[in-house]
């Protein structure tokens, strides 16, 4: 009895490491890009969902006022200008965007993207790319005042690992071994079989 407890449970393990090694390999990370529009209170989308691995390309654009996109967890920052193709990005942790300003450090030249680990000082850009290196709930939100209700426009990026399906498909294939492995192989050792 005590040796198929433990067959069962060494095979349930294996099914679930074996379901968390096929979520690594069959889920290759992927390229993602979004355009995220910023107007009065909102971002469309509210919320970014993407997977731990994949690379995000974000897009920012404002259809009415200045605009800011605060992204906790990610140390980023930008400063949308309404109808314009580029934004301002940094680092809020390196940089601020009035010091930069007052001190005339503020770029004028476009450039097509900047990663954000590479990012340095103010930059320009029409795209702004993140590797998404951790799972995780990230709120973003506006940082530049754009009207009384400014406090309340926020939207969320989801990263999620793509662990759950592929570990209960180790879990059930663990399972179903353990029951074969329970099941006599001779149908006459069986409990209550007629002879």
């Amino acid at each position: 009895m005590v040796r198929n407890v433990l067959v069962t449970v060494l095979l349930v393990l294996a099914g679930i490491v074996g379901g968390v090694w096929w979520a690594r390999s069959a889920a290759p990370p992927q390229e993602v890009v979004v355009d995220v529009e910023a107007r009065r209170y909102a971002y469309d989308p509210p919320v970014l969902r993407a997977r731990q691995g994949d690379v995000l390309r974000l897009r920012l654009h404002s259809t009415d006022v200045v605009h800011g996109f605060f992204l906790e967890g990610y140390d980023l920052d930008a400063r949308i200008v309404p109808e314009r193709p580029d934004f301002e990005v940094w680092r809020p942790s390196e940089v601020q965007w009035a010091e930069a300003e007052k001190r005339g450090e503020l770029p004028t030249k476009t450039e097509p993207s900047v990663e954000v680990s590479n990012l340095q000082g103010v930059r320009r850009v029409r795209e702004v790319v993140l590797r998404l290196d951790r799972p995780g709930k990230f709120r973003y939100r506006c940082s530049h005042t754009c009207g009384f209700m400014h406090p309340f426009m926020q939207g969320e990026l989801i990263v999620t690992p793509n662990y759950p399906f592929h570990v209960g498909v180790g879990a059930a294939i663990g399972l179903t071994l353990a029951f074969l492995a329970w099941r006599p192989a001779d149908p006459s050792r069986r409990r209550g079989a007629s002879s």
